[in-house]
C-alpha cells in the first residue's frame, strides 16, 4: 500500500518499518508497477493520481531505509488488468461490486503468477 501513503513520505514509512522490524527481518512490499500499460489502464491514476513505482525506485527506497531487496516479481496480465479496470469503474462510478463467473475468477487468480506487468512484489531483508 505504499502508493497510498502521502506523496513523498514513502521513506518515512519504510524507516518506521525498519525501526520496528527485528534485525534480518523480512518486509514484503507489493505495489503498482510503473509500466506504461499498467499506468494507462489504471483509472485511479487518471482520477486520483494513484502512484506507480519502478523496480529501481523501490530498490533505492528500500536500500535508503536499510533493506536489501532479495527477490522482485512482477505479476498481472490481461485478466488481472481487465478485472481491475472493470472493478474500479463499477465501484467508483456505479457503486456496484462485480461478481465474476468461476472461470473468470480462475483466470484472474492465474494472473498473479510471476511474469505480468501490473504489480511489483519485492521481498526485502533488513540489514
Amino acid at each position: 500500500v505504499i502508493e497510498h501513503v502521502p506523496a513523498n513520505t514513502e521513506r518515512t514509512c519504510l524507516d518506521e518499518i525498519a525501526r520496528v522490524l527485528k534485525p534480518k527481518g523480512i518486509v514484503i512490499l507489493s505495489t503498482n508497477n510503473k509500466h506504461p500499460i499498467a499506468i494507462a489502464l489504471d483509472p485511479a491514476f487518471w482520477g486520483f493520481g494513484h502512484r506507480h513505482y519502478s523496480q529501481e525506485e523501490l530498490k533505492r527506497m528500500l536500500a535508503s531505509s536499510g533493506f536489501t531487496a532479495r527477490r522482485v516479481i512482477t505479476s498481472g496480465g490481461f485478466w488481472r488488468i481487465s478485472s481491475f479496470v472493470a472493478d474500479m469503474v463499477a465501484k467508483h462510478i456505479f457503486k456496484y461490486k462485480i461478481v465474476y463467473p468461476a472461470f473468470v475468477q480462475r483466470k484472474i487468480a492465474e494472473d498473479f503468477r510471476p511474469g505480468g506487468i501490473m504489480t511489483i512484489h519485492i521481498i526485502a531483508q533488513k540489514k
